[in-house]
């Protein structure tokens, strides 16, 4: 890892980045930043992502969940295997989710948030090569370390990358993927563990609180 970078490890060290505006990296795996990047894949325009039921605007597709459950009223889960089998087609998204949203709306305000995942590995490792200082955070789940974000996160900071086999080994072994496989999300764990499926990245600066697509990358 880059001496300009660091993995904040705790909400501590998140709050600190976030104060001090550094752009970070964040990586919910299972499910929020799987979702985000294949929304864009599957050709959305935009994706806002609030941390309570807002007021609708006009043409958002809505995806939710509460405890890994579909919100009632919304238009899907907050599923990345079952987005990828939509055409988006130039669609804005809201995505309302348990963890993510939290930490998420919390940075975007003062700083620019990367979304990072398996599904997008190799652009985030061209991302972390390419900045001056940067953080990258694993999100927490009811405010305890993940084995598939912390895992993604040590990835892309060594730059060493273990077998997609070798990923889900591990991932299943985690609370997140227990849970989601419990209620019958199995499709959803084994899609998130896929290394390089999308080449893209999606940004959200402060300026305007959404993600789209860094084109840079």
């Amino acid at each position: 890892m880059k001496t300009n970078g660091r993995i904040l490890w705790d909400d501590g060290e998140f709050e600190g980045a976030v104060r001090r505006k550094l752009p970070i990296l964040m990586i919910d795996t299972l499910r929020a930043t799987s979702t985000i990047v294949t929304a864009f894949a599957r050709g959305a325009d935009s994706v806002r992502v609030v941390d309570d039921d807002p007021d609708p605007r006009g043409g958002e597709i809505r995806l939710g969940e509460e405890g890994g459950v579909k919100l009632a009223g919304f238009d899907y889960d907050n599923s990345p295997s079952t987005i990828d089998k939509l055409d988006l087609g130039r669609r804005r998204v809201l995505l309302l989710t348990t963890n993510f949203s939290k930490a998420y709306v919390k940075a975007a305000r003062r700083t620019t948030v990367y979304a990072g995942s398996f599904l997008n590995l190799g652009v985030c490792l061209r991302l972390v090569s390419s900045l001056d200082e940067y953080s990258i955070y694993p999100c927490r789940r009811k405010g305890k370390a993940t084995i598939e974000d912390s895992l993604a996160a040590l990835i892309i900071a060594s730059g060493e990358v273990p077998s997609e086999d070798d990923i889900i080994e591990l991932v299943r072994t985690g609370r997140s993927a227990r849970n989601l496989i419990s209620l019958g999300n199995e499709e959803d764990v084994l899609f998130s563990c896929r290394i390089d499926l999308f080449d893209l990245l999606p940004v959200s600066r402060p300026d305007d609180g959404l993600f789209k697509l860094d084109f840079q990358f």
